[in-house]
């Protein structure tokens, strides 16, 4: 289930980068436990404020083959308008 666009992760914290690692495990995984997972860590990474990084998942899973991750793009997405003035 790996995307084919390589897409470098984005400059941001420690902390935004190691949450932005266990979403990428849990989404990419056939585990529904661990998409639900996904979806809690992207709720952490949206109150910790980590804008890159939401920008960054969307940007990687849009386009993703399965709906269940593009849904999940576009609640990151969402997220990340959320953190807009």
């Amino acid at each position: 289930m790996v995307n084919t666009k390589k897409l470098p992760l984005p400059e941001t914290t420690e902390e935004c980068t190691s949450l932005l690692n266990s979403i990428i495990s849990s989404i990419e995984s056939s585990s529904l436990f661990e998409q639900k997972n996904a979806y809690e860590l992207l709720e952490i990474l949206y109150k910790k404020r980590c804008k890159k990084a939401l920008s960054w998942l969307y940007e990687k899973y849009h386009r993703h083959p399965l709906l269940y991750v593009q849904k999940f793009a576009k609640k990151a997405l969402e997220y990340r308008g959320h953190l807009d003035p």
